[in-house]
């Protein structure tokens, strides 16, 4: 059916995401709209949702590439044939029962009789989700039967998504979240809160956990090259930022949903830094090669071939869970993967040199108070974001300091910079002049952060990363130990913050 040349079209990862996106939100729109006066249509209800057809999509595409073996776009364009029902369900639904269905999770007890029955027997399958089950597993029979001619080839593929339907269907984690005392109207927000961003990091740590495990299984030698392009490291510090903005929030909650918000943001801050590593590691490949050759598109050149489907995936992961904690959030996370596209990518007018670097530099400040924003706002409703409540001032300490003491990573890749025409304080000025001039700036980031301390213990804490900061590059510079001892600084104020968080109490129960 599909041809190499219109599966290079309809199954590269930018079209097959914006079909998944465009399906699963007609989708959205209209099971909310039918079930308005039943189902409330909070944001992380419409995060849970996309999550769960995520993983849908996901298994679909791995059941048609195994079972046709043509290629990853060959699977998607496959997949994307299959993802045209999904709309249709709710409306099917809305016709034949003359109401609209309310859709939820199998119980446990269920599965027995749902995997052996065609979901007949307890009823918990409507006219409508039965339908969309038949044609998933039509289309994925068909595509494997056109591919090989092979009819027990075919039905094994489409009994594997009979089988991943009946398991997706049953509340498998449900009894582990919990739920809102009844006795407290607010609760019941806050625990829908925590069941649906439960739900999403279930799912997308479980799509994760089966692309990862594909990829590794074809890519057995790539591991170190990864692990070096997601820089580990520095990684936790865009996490610390996002945890520094839950533990200072004035927003009283309770600790379910603290904790949940902590969990979700690990996810996004992640998620949103790695694309940014990669897009940058892309564009950067030249100056890799003499600086860091261990990166992934430097040491397996092959798969820069993939780059598409890195960048497609963990942008919609990382906006989804974003997503989850509240759509300002979701605004936030979209603004710092542009930044970094921004950052990386070439720009089609060059801006004068010395503009370049300080935008450079200044990004890795940019970046820290978008994430501290994120965690600073999550969960609370657009209509109810009181700007005066934010704390501004940390908000711009972060930025500067950051800002000012990012100067210091362009010394490590100060001769590639310069065989590659990149303008930086390195490579525009005297060594020795370049690094008087970043050691003042380091100082003066660690003084600008230090005024944020929440009490004497945290100050003592930063004062004494700061000295060692600074005496370690007065003598050499290691940026791992930098970044290290601003992460020992974060901790200490993120535990200090979520030990005198106000808490909310008797709001959840399990």
């Amino acid at each position: 059916m599909f041809l190499s040349d219109r599966a290079k079209i309809f199954g590269s990862p930018i079209f097959s995401s914006l079909w998944f996106l465009l399906f699963s939100i007609v989708r959205i729109v209209i099971e909310l709209r039918l079930q308005e006066p039943f189902l409330e249509a909070e944001i992380s209800t419409v995060a849970h949702f996309l999550s769960f057809y995520l993983l849908c999509y996901v298994v679909t595409a791995i059941i048609i590439f195994y079972g046709r073996n043509q290629g990853l776009y060959d699977a998607l364009a496959w997949a994307n044939v299959a993802f045209i029902i999904l709309p249709f369900p709710p409306l099917i639904d809305y016709v034949l029962y003359v109401e609209p269905q309310i859709y939820s999770y199998a119980p446990q007890e269920h599965f027995l009789g749902n995997l052996l029955t065609v979901f007949s027997v307890y009823g918990d399958a409507s006219w409508g989700q039965r339908i969309l089950g038949v044609y998933v597993s039509v289309i994925i029979g068909l595509a494997v039967f056109l591919s090989h001619k092979r009819i027990i080839r075919a039905l094994k593929a489409s009994l594997a998504n009979y089988l991943y339907t009946a398991v997706v269907s049953v509340e498998w984690i449900r009894p582990l979240l919990p739920s809102g005392s009844m006795n407290v109207p607010e609760a019941i927000y806050f625990s829908d809160s925590v069941i649906n961003q439960g739900f999403t990091i279930y799912y997308v740590l479980i799509a994760h956990i089966l692309l990862f495990t594909i990829w590794l299984a074809s890519h057995k030698k790539a591991l170190p090259s990864l692990i070096a392009s997601l820089r580990p490291v520095r990684s936790v510090h865009w996490v610390l930022v996002g945890w520094l903005g839950i533990a200072l929030s004035p927003n009283p909650l309770p600790w379910e949903l603290v904790i949940s918000h902590l969990i979700v943001i690990t996810f996004s801050c992640l998620l949103g830094w790695w694309f940014i590593a990669l897009v940058n590691d892309y564009n950067d490949i030249a100056i890799d090669k003499l600086s860091n050759p261990n990166r992934l598109f430097v040491h397996m050149p092959q798969l820069i071939n993939e780059r598409e489907t890195w960048f497609c995936w963990l942008a919609i992961t990382s906006t989804l869970t974003a997503l989850s904690l509240g759509f300002v959030p979701f605004i936030l996370m979209l603004c710092y993967l542009i930044g970094g596209i921004v950052y990386s990518v070439p720009p089609p007018l060059k801006l004068p040199k010395p503009r370049r670097y300080t935008i450079s530099s200044s990004s890795i400040g940019a970046g820290s108070a978008l994430f501290y924003l994120m965690g600073s706002i999550a969960y609370i409703p657009l209509d109810g974001i009181a700007f005066n409540d934010i704390n501004w001032y940390v908000l711009f300490a972060l930025t500067l300091g950051f800002g000012m003491a990012g100067y210091i990573k362009d010394e490590k890749d100060a001769f590639a910079d310069k065989q590659a025409g990149i303008a930086t304080l390195f490579t525009k000025l005297p060594y020795k002049q370049a690094r008087k001039i970043t050691g003042l700036l380091l100082l003066g980031g660690w003084c600008i952060l230090l005024t944020i301390s929440l009490n004497l213990y945290t100050f003592i804490v930063g004062c004494v990363c700061a000295i060692v900061a600074i005496s370690s590059y007065s003598k050499q510079n290691n940026p791992l130990i930098q970044i290290s001892l601003f992460q020992v600084f974060l901790a200490s104020m993120i535990i200090s913050g979520l030990l005198n968080k106000e808490i909310i109490h008797d709001y959840i129960i399990w």
